[in-house]
C-alpha cells in the first residue's frame, strides 16, 4: 500500500518536531511571564520551559511507578490520598502532561503552518490552505500560552 505524496511532508514535519533536539525546546512560543520570575523566588508560577520531554517523562513516571508503589503500600486509597506527596504531586504532575501536550500541539501546529508556507511558495497550496494552517497554529498557541499564564506549581 503506497503513501499519498501529501501525507509524506507532514510525517517529514511531525518527526522534525518531535524528534529534532533543539526544535520546540530552544525557542519559546509564549511572551515572558510579567512580571518575571526570579531564581530562586517563592513563585509559584511555571514558566514554558517547565513543559519539556524530561519532565513529562519524570511525571509519566509517577504514574507508572510511584503512585502504583504508594497504592500497594498502603492498607486503602485514603491512606495514599491524604498524604502530602499525593496532594501535590498529583496536581503538579497533572498539570506538568497537561502543559507537555499543549506545547507540543502548539509546535506540530507551527511545524504544518511553516509546512505550508513552503508548499505555497512552490504553488502546491492556496493562500487558503496557508491561512487555516496560521489558524490552526495561533488557535494551539493561544490554548498552550493561556494555560502557562495559569500554571502553578502546588505546595
Amino acid at each position: 500500500m503506497s503513501v499519498p505524496a501529501v501525507a509524506i511532508p507532514v510525517r517529514l514535519a511531525v518527526v522534525i518536531v518531535l524528534c529534532a533536539p533543539g526544535i520546540g525546546a530552544a525557542a519559546n512560543l509564549c511572551a515572558s511571564p510579567n512580571p518575571p520570575i526570579v531564581a530562586g523566588s517563592d513563585d509559584r508560577r511555571m514558566t514554558e520551559e517547565t513543559f519539556n520531554a524530561k519532565n513529562f517523562a519524570a511525571a509519566l513516571s509517577y504514574f507508572e511507578e510511584d503512585l502504583p508503589r504508594e497504592l500497594r503500600e498502603k492498607r486503602t486509597t485514603e491512606e495514599v490520598r491524604s498524604t502530602e506527596s499525593f496532594m501535590i504531586g498529583y496536581q503538579n504532575v497533572i498539570t506538568a502532561m497537561r502543559g507537555y501536550v499543549l506545547r507540543q500541539d502548539a509546535l506540530l501546529r507551527l511545524a504544518e503552518r511553516d509546512l505550508a508556507m513552503e508548499r505555497s511558495r512552490r504553488q502546491l497550496v492556496s493562500k487558503g490552505d496557508v491561512a487555516a494552517a496560521s489558524a490552526r497554529f495561533q488557535e494551539a498557541k493561544q490554548r498552550f500560552c493561556d494555560f502557562v499564564k495559569n500554571a502553578l506549581y502546588s505546595d
